[in-house]
């Protein structure tokens, strides 16, 4: 059939606006109008016959005659519009062809001109049957997706609490959750849907709402005290909400605040124009620490609120951050002092320290929504960076992110420059780490391993002794806690005709070398009685 011919094109229509209570069969229309297989001349769209349509709860608000909303009201007599999989047949825009199947918006008809292109997307496996592209690879898949790994983040073993959890975005909800190791717990509207939930999608539990004549008690009948203390070893406890049915979200907050003394969690909205203002959980510093390594009570677990938009004229960024490196220079930032190249930290407020974060609002024109950094940022589920000049874009993604706290970050910076730029060893040439089981030294040894140098290192624990020769590669190793003569240690170690390389600090008394190129931490914790206290003042440099 040519292109230019008309063909028939059943129609679901919009008959009426739905002003209130559900939609009925008698608020839409099927008709036949005819369609054109061809994209108008000079028009970058294009013609789609649609195979699948998803019928989601997000259309029902666009029933209603709107102003203002972030998605446009349907128009009564024009056919109803949501997330489907369609076949090109025709294209005028350069992304798409003729044959390629795609996924986004389109309209309730057995034929669409679409004009705009920028939600489409063109789908690349077609080993899966192409339903799952309106369901888990879809809107519902990327929501549930999002909102549970990206918003609330929970951990293994927490609980999970979702409401219409048999529906398309709650169910996905709730088997992420279980892969994750959670306890889940969900609501729905009727018996079959509950045992659906827990016959089919794993659910530990649950219960139909409209059954329930008092919710408050159903409530603290699957949400205990008993099995929030089993569920995890860490106070308090977190919960997590998909919160779209009647005013559960209010009754199951009541409940929990009146069982636990402290309760942190996130609100996964469904629907609206997104969250202005959410939960912010942080750790802040409650004295300084004058002496000794800190304790958990010089530290505080506290939870504030933050918009997750950057203020006018501010070029900063607000981030979601999803790794944080707890490295051995924060304690020092735990002093007050002064005429430091860093900044003590200031009781009452986060800690900060390196970390991986995605950009979701951003003032400053390098960095956009969804990219991904890493630099120093709060110790807190959300920050906003107005200093972005120690800010680094990650490019490459297709290693994990947990990498740039990591050998990709700041201890990997830290160990290759000080290894390879300040001490420059040769292959062959006696390598000593000290500190060498830590985040810098342990790859300082692997750089050296690499190059050819017989390494040696140093650290304060037998276990911490065999993971250096075991799995990091070091030549020898050692406990300086247990040796009680460091210079005999060395001289065993060491042979007297070595050339030394040191990283990170190491014993006053190597007259035994000839020749030591030193780099790293010359003095540590004078205070504390323990650890190597290091000099470089003996020796070649």
């Amino acid at each position: 059939m040519s292109g230019d011919e008309e063909v028939a094109n059943k129609q679901v229509i919009l008959a009426n606006y739905v002003f209130s209570g559900l939609p009925k069969e008698s608020d839409m229309q099927v008709i036949t109008s005819s369609i054109k297989l061809k994209v108008p001349e000079e028009t970058p769209g294009i013609l789609v016959k649609n195979l699948w349509l998803s019928c989601d709860p997000a259309m029902r608000p666009r029933m209603l005659k709107l102003e203002g909303s972030y998605a446009e009201s349907f128009k009564p007599g024009l056919p109803l519009n949501g997330y489907g999989v369609a076949r090109v047949l025709d294209s005028g825009h350069p992304d798409f062809k003729k044959g390629d199947l795609v996924w986004g918006i389109t309209g309730w008809e057995e034929y669409s001109l679409i004009t705009s292109t920028k939600g489409l997307f063109k789908i690349q496996r077609t080993d899966v049957p192409l339903s799952y592209y309106t369901g888990i690879l879809g809107m519902p898949g990327m929501t549930a997706y999002g909102g549970f790994y990206e918003l609330c983040s929970p951990k293994k073993g927490e609980y999970v609490f979702v409401s219409a959890a048999s529906g398309a975005v709650g169910q996905l909800v709730g088997q992420f959750a279980k892969l994750l190791g959670c306890y889940v717990v969900g609501s729905a509207g009727s018996q079959e849907k509950v045992e659906l939930l827990k016959s089919k999608f794993g659910f530990d539990e649950a219960f139909n709402y409209k059954e329930e004549p008092d919710l408050v008690a159903a409530l603290k009948r699957l949400l205990t005290a008993k099995k929030f203390s089993e569920s995890t070893e860490i106070s308090p406890e977190k919960f997590y909400f998909n919160s779209d049915a009647y005013n559960l979200h209010e009754i199951i907050m009541r409940i929990i605040k009146l069982q636990l003394r402290e309760i942190n969690w996130q609100i996964m909205a469904m629907g609206g124009d997104g969250i202005e203002e959410v939960a912010n959980k942080q750790v802040i510093l409650k004295n300084y620490v004058i002496s000794g390594l800190p304790k958990k009570s010089d530290m505080d677990v506290i939870t504030s609120t933050i918009k997750l938009k950057v203020p006018e004229e501010t070029p900063g960024i607000v981030v979601k951050n999803l790794y944080l490196s707890c490295d051995p220079a924060l304690r020092g930032r735990m002093l007050k002092r002064e005429g430091s190249y860093i900044e003590s930290y200031t009781p009452g407020l986060p800690l900060t320290g390196y970390g991986v974060a995605r950009v979701l609002d951003s003032g400053h024109p390098d960095y956009k929504k969804g990219d991904l950094i890493w630099a120093i940022t709060g110790w807190e589920e959300y920050s906003l960076i107005t200093e972005t000049k120690g800010v680094f874009k990650i490019q490459h993604r297709d290693v994990p992110l947990s990498y740039y706290t990591g050998i990709l970050g700041m201890p990997g910076m830290t160990a290759y420059g000080g290894f390879y730029e300040l001490c420059s060893p040769k292959t062959g040439e006696y390598v000593f780490v000290s500190a060498a089981s830590g985040a810098v030294g342990q790859l300082v040894g692997q750089f050296a391993k690499l190059l050819g140098c017989y390494v040696v290192g140093s650290a304060g624990s037998q276990e911490k002794v065999d993971l250096l020769k075991k799995k990091f590669g070091f030549d020898d190793a050692f406990n300086y806690k247990e040796e009680p003569d460091l210079v005999a240690t060395l001289k065993r170690l060491l042979p007297a005709s070595a050339n030394l390389s040191v990283s990170k600090g190491v014993p006053a008394k190597l007259q035994i070398i000839p020749s030591i190129r030193g780099c790293g931490v010359k003095k540590y914790k004078l205070d504390m009685g323990e650890g190597q206290i290091s000099s470089q003042s003996n020796g070649g440099t």
